[in-house]
């Protein structure tokens, strides 16, 4: 009974989990591949207005252009709100939004029409259930927008992430299903299975819609049959044992075993104290450690003793995270200290016990007034205040506009303002540092808002008829934009039935730039002054983009350079959205749908010397070809045998030296391969050494090389 409960808040915690890591996957992505903040959403959840055919994305609260949300996000009638953040204007909009066919049929793995394939979707309008008839096929309709799909069929099944649905014309869809996968958990205690362990398997693409609980036989196994293809989450909860975490891929036609091997017990203790010279405190202690051959990794959850002291038996292996929380201490270690912390419990993988002493610092303080720009309070806005490698602190403003978060870590914070309809005023700082220190001293950082201004137009083909279920999204606005994309807040929508649309949620004092697409047309980027805003509606015209193919070779040998990086972007800057391709094993690359204009591309591999970029011009509809090289630089190269002439194979091969001018020494490495070759590239010049090593031979060393050296020959010696 006790593991059956056990069980349940496992499965409880798994789909919060999931549901969380599902809404942070579908929802706006930064892709900054260009110059100033160049964005692209990955997010399509659009509010569409079927009674006009308008696409809208109001913020609540919103009404006409420039207006300031009243309290609370409210609107100008007072009137809020519902519970799920709509009004009831923009439920009724919704209700009758605009729809796009999504229509074909799918085949199984041999290609013939799967009947009865159960399709679930999940997106924009929630999730839905579809079937496909005798003949395979499907017939529905949607929103616009990005979906997580899975099929699930006799014969097997498939999972799409982010497959996004718009209004472009298509040929009939199909998708072929992957043979079924299976997963096989398999525990042990030494040579011992482990029975009864419960076990949960929860899918990463579609997380609680695909989750299963199975309880290991007598052989320690759980067996989880006739799977979609795809990644997997595992949580095992081993009786009167440990919580186990791992994740699988689950190949089609194939079964992957994940073997969790529970080892014995090591004691762990020590003192958390309040300060150096302070008294023990109460903690709650959070470990994670893995043992050798295991693939799971085992999370023990405990408290101290009232005094601070703690003594147990944790699962013995390498500590995989270690966390320190007691009521008005910051949390401990933070994001610096976090590897050197891991790194002094490496006892844990040895011999016990093992002692492990906490210092934890009190956080600091900060608060703060929320207001408008004639200082009236905002109550009910949400904050998010983010580090660059470290947690994100969230917090809402009280009735009078204030906030206060207590017993924050050292280090600097960047501002996101999490409700739509607010953004910073212009000169607003977006960043702020917490002091170190025993008794860091208290931080007040006062924000001040503006209301968000609304933008409106209208989306054409050629001969200007309306286009509905286009996508229409902003780029630009810096640093504002970028945080309130990354507090979640959806800068984009499809437009409706007649090609209008409506976002609301802009900057009031930004210069944004309006992007339109739809399947393999895209429109011209338009600049939205906020000094001066568009007159009426604008208004966008879907044309053909452009394709480009390349390769990257080098310089000397003209071959293709596999897995090379392209860096793509426009020049000038005026919203276009750069790309970022890698080479295939013959050094070639392509890319499709993108905007006419000069573009300027820029190749890298490690290996190689820096390239200048390189400008290339594109037109309507037409297709560029252009060929970069990459230029290997000084070289080093040869081999390395015995005094018999025998190749040295795993012989660790160092070339160090400062190039001429510059202020620092390199340093990069090689391993000979089985015929004791090895090769360096990349070298500007200078003066080099290069040294060799391998264990039961003596080192060499080679110096003063000013022009590398493709013919070394080196001859190693026994000590």
């Amino acid at each position: 009974m006790r593991r059956r409960a056990s069980l349940f808040l496992i499965l409880l915690a798994v789909g919060a989990v999931c549901f969380l890591l599902w809404e942070s996957v579908l929802g706006p992505a930064l892709l900054d591949e260009g110059a100033d903040d160049e964005l692209s959403m990955l997010d399509a959840e659009a509010a569409l207005d079927g009674g006009g055919g308008t696409a809208t994305q109001d913020a609540p609260g919103l009404s006409g252009l420039g207006a300031t949300p009243g309290a609370g996000g409210r609107g100008p009638d007072g009137g809020g709100a519902l519970a799920d953040g709509l009004t009831a204007a923009e439920r009724a909009a919704r209700a009758g939004a605009a729809s796009v066919p999504f229509e074909g049929r799918v085949v199984g793995p041999n290609g013939a029409p799967a009947k009865g394939v159960k399709i679930v979707l999940k997106g924009p309008g929630g999730v839905e259930t579809i079937e496909t008839d005798a003949n395979g096929a499907f017939k529905h309709s949607l929103r616009p927008g990005r979906y997580g799909l899975m099929f699930q069929g006799e014969d097997g099944g498939l999972m799409l992430r982010n497959w996004m649905l718009d209004g472009s014309p298509k040929e009939e869809l199909e998708f072929a299903l992957k043979e079924p996968a299976a997963v096989a958990v398999l525990i042990s205690r030494g040579k011992d299975p482990v029975a009864d362990a419960d076990v949960v398997l929860t899918s990463r693409e579609m997380g609680e819609l695909a989750t299963f609980t199975l309880a290991t036989d007598g052989l320690g196994q759980a067996l989880f049959e006739n799977l979609v293809p795809g990644r997997y989450d595992i949580v095992a909860q081993v009786p009167e044992g440990p919580l186990a975490k791992a994740n699988a891929f689950a190949p089609p036609g194939n079964k992957r075993d994940v073997k969790v091997k529970v080892p014995d017990g090591i004691v762990f203790k020590g003192l958390v104290r309040a300060g150096k010279s302070g008294p023990g405190v109460a903690a709650r202690l959070t470990l994670e450690t893995q043992a050798a051959g295991s693939q799971g990794v085992f999370e023990t959850v405990f408290e101290t003793r009232p005094d601070g002291t703690y003594e147990l038996t944790v699962p013995k292996g390498w500590a995989r995270n270690f966390v320190v929380e007691a009521d008005g201490h910051a949390p401990w270690p933070n994001a610096q200290e976090r590897r050197n912390v891991l790194r002094s419990l490496r006892g844990l993988s040895r011999k016990g016990p093992v002692t492990r002493n906490v210092i934890l610092r009190g956080g600091a303080q900060l608060s703060g007034i929320v207001t408008t720009e004639d200082k009236t309070p905002v109550p009910g806005l949400k904050l998010r205040f983010a580090m660059r490698r470290g947690p994100v602190v969230s917090v809402t403003t009280t009735d009078g506009g204030a906030y206060a978060v207590a017993n924050l870590n050292p280090g600097r914070y960047y501002l996101q303002v999490e409700t739509p309809a607010w953004f910073p005023i212009r000169g607003q700082v977006m960043d702020f540092t917490v002091p170190g220190g025993a008794s860091p001293k208290p931080v007040t950082f006062d924000i001040s808002l503006l209301g968000a201004r609304r933008l409106e137009g209208i989306i054409v083909d050629a001969a200007g008829q309306g286009l509905g279920g286009a996508r229409v999204w902003i780029v630009g606005g810096g640093r504002v934009v970028r945080g309130a994309r990354n507090a979640g807040r959806v800068l984009e929508v499809f437009s409706g039935k007649d090609g209008r649309w409506v976002i609301t949620d802009i900057p009031p004092d930004k210069t944004v730039i309006v992007r339109a697409a739809m399947g393999q047309l895209e429109a011209d980027p338009v600049s939205a002054r906020w000094e001066k805003p568009p007159p009426g509606l604008i208004r966008m015209t879907l044309k053909g983009t452009s394709g480009l193919r390349g390769t990257v070779v080098d310089l000397a040998t003209r071959r293709g350079l596999a897995r090379a990086r392209v860096r793509i972007v426009p020049d000038p800057y005026d919203g276009r959205t750069g790309r970022t391709v890698y080479t295939n094993n013959n050094g070639e690359f392509s890319v499709e749908n993108m905007l006419p204009g000069r573009w300027k591309l820029t190749p890298w591999i490690k290996s190689y010397l820096p390239a200048e970029a390189e400008s290339v011009d594109l037109v309507r509809e037409g297709e560029s070809e252009v060929t970069l090289r990459l230029d290997p630089g000084q070289v080093f190269a040869g081999v390395v045998q015995t005094e018999s002439g025998v190749p040295l194979r795993n012989t660790r091969v160092r070339v160090r030296g400062r190039p001429n001018g510059a202020k620092n020494d390199v340093t990069r490495t090689a391993t000979t391969n089985t015929k004791g070759a090895f090769r360096l590239t990349g070298f500007a010049q200078g003066t080099y050494e290069v040294s060799f090593r391998r264990n039961g031979y003596r080192t060499v060393t080679r110096k003063g090389f000013r022009d590398g050296d493709d013919r070394l020959h080196i001859v190693l010696r026994p000590h």
